[in-house]
């Protein structure tokens, strides 16, 4: 959604009107984040409540949720900053969810080799720190995983502050 929505801006030359606006750019993205924010909630809100009875440490698991959602929303933010119409985010899109998704597909008969490829990707350890937290094991290597994805987090959200400064 965060993609698109910025991108729409740009087709329909809304962006430039908003800029011309008391409005700034920061203010123009924190926008469209937060609308990124509050669909990603809806949705992990919606699997929370299917899942419910699996989680064992509500706490922990919500804060996975948090991390991962705004790490989510920054991924979006540079798609769409980086990304000029609509036929490009829905092509690139789909690119980086299928990449963004792989360390949540089974890796049943795959070996070592498959586990290390995928710690290159940062949703690798929202999944790990998601299983985790969901059983209610507590563990370093929880802080770990969870302190790599704010790390990750903090690197998409400057890329996309720094993409969309640079156009705006």
């Amino acid at each position: 959604v965060v993609p698109l929505l910025i991108v729409e801006e740009k087709e329909k030359r809304t962006l430039d009107f908003l800029l011309s606006s008391p409005a700034s750019l920061n203010d123009i993205i924190a926008g469209k984040a937060l609308t990124g924010v509050v669909y990603t909630l809806l949705i992990a809100g919606l699997l929370l409540g299917i899942n419910r009875q699996h989680i064992q440490n509500w706490p922990l698991t919500l804060l996975t949720i948090v991390l991962g959602l705004l790490f989510v929303v920054g991924v979006g933010l540079v798609i769409g900053s980086l990304m000029n119409n609509t036929m490009q985010v829905n092509t690139w899109a789909g690119v980086v969810l299928i990449v963004l998704l792989a360390p949540s597909f089974p890796s049943i008969g795959i070996t070592g080799w498959f586990d290390k490829v995928m710690r290159v990707i940062p949703t690798y350890y929202l999944s790990e720190a998601l299983k985790m937290s969901m059983a209610g094991t507590v563990s370093s290597q929880l802080w770990v995983y969870l302190a790599v994805l704010l790390g990750c987090t903090f690197i998409v959200f400057f890329a996309a502050a720094f993409a969309l400064h640079r156009r705006g």
